[in-house]
């Protein structure tokens, strides 16, 4: 496996069935705020988007926002209103720390964790490099001035179909 090489890929987090996350034996998800459940600088998400965390709570799985965004009270926002009970912030990835702090707070063996996001060189590496399963959505944020650079570089990374924008 190649570090850079997300586990699985989905259009959006909403994709993911809990029965998928059954199966594949996750019991936590480590989810990445900015570009994968909102775009950066909007709030509130898609409808969906409340759905479908709700929908996982439900079924078992345990939910933590490993952020890199700077700005805790939008992180700790959106944890409040949508019952996200651990979340940090300023998270450093792909830096080990925000991963081993969610392996302590939701008690579970990286194994046993899947990261959801949308950056191959933050979300991907990190939770590869931490052992836990990756999977890797389309981006919120093809607005910003930068994202068609990002995905440049993401590009090799990628499988034909999961490219995305052309």
């Amino acid at each position: 496996m190649h570090l850079l090489h997300p586990d699985f890929t989905f259009n959006r987090p909403e994709d993911i069935s809990p029965a998928f996350l059954k199966e594949r034996g996750i019991q936590g998800l480590l989810l990445d705020l900015d570009g994968t459940l909102c775009a950066t600088g909007s709030y509130p998400p898609r409808e969906s988007v409340g759905r479908w965390l709700s929908e996982v709570r439900s079924s078992g799985v345990d939910l933590a926002m490993v952020s890199n965004n700077r700005n805790m009270s939008r992180v700790e926002q959106f944890c409040m209103d949508h019952g996200i009970l651990h979340y940090t912030g300023r998270a450093g990835k792909p830096g080990n720390r925000g991963f081993r702090w969610a392996c302590e707070v939701l008690r579970l063996e990286p194994r046993a964790l899947a990261v959801v996001g949308d950056q191959i060189f933050t979300d991907v590496l990190g939770g590869n490099r931490a052992g836990m399963t990756t999977i890797l959505v389309h981006s919120l944020d093809l607005f910003l001035w930068y994202a068609k650079l990002r995905r440049l570089a993401e590009r090799p990374f990628l499988k034909p179909e999961e490219e995305g924008e052309k």
